[in-house]
């Protein structure tokens, strides 16, 4: 409940998600095109069927991202990564949000927010593609959140 009220209080944080989601959709259905897509599905069926990674599957991106990608099983694995990547993504725009309200103003941390939620849900910067950048940007955004956060000098 906390949360339906945090949003009904700052309407602008469920219009940006709303927006985030709406861009993406279009991406839950599109066949596969995008070649880390299909590779990173392919490595992730390779380790559900036992092979080792490095060894005799590999690819020169991070393990966690296959094994991501892995615990999503092999069934209709590129809809639940975008799935996945949707999420990631509204977790990535709630940290702009958080950041930028904690170190500059109210006005910049909207701006930032809803500026963030277009270029995430779009193509533009390939944000509706479920691939190794999209899934690790919450752990960058968040990390250093965190990190200055707790900086005392």
């Amino acid at each position: 409940m906390k949360i339906a009220t945090y949003l009904s209080k700052n309407r602008f944080l469920l219009i940006g998600i709303l927006l985030l989601i709406f861009l993406r959709i279009p991406s839950l259905f599109e066949p596969m095109w995008y070649v880390d897509e299909g590779m990173y599905a392919t490595i992730s069926r390779h380790l559900n069927n036992g092979y080792n990674l490095y060894t005799e599957i590999y690819d020169h991106k991070p393990p966690l991202l296959f094994y991501i990608y892995a615990l999503l099983g092999d069934d209709q694995i590129l809809f639940k990564a975008r799935l996945v990547n949707i999420l990631l993504g509204i977790i990535s725009i709630i940290g702009i949000f958080a950041f930028a309200k904690k170190y500059f103003s109210p006005r910049v941390a909207k701006t930032a927010f809803l500026f963030s939620a277009v270029l995430l849900g779009s193509p533009i910067i390939e944000g509706n593609i479920a691939n190794a950048e999209n899934f690790f940007l919450p752990l960058t955004i968040w990390g250093s959140y965190f990190a200055l956060s707790n900086n005392k000098k």
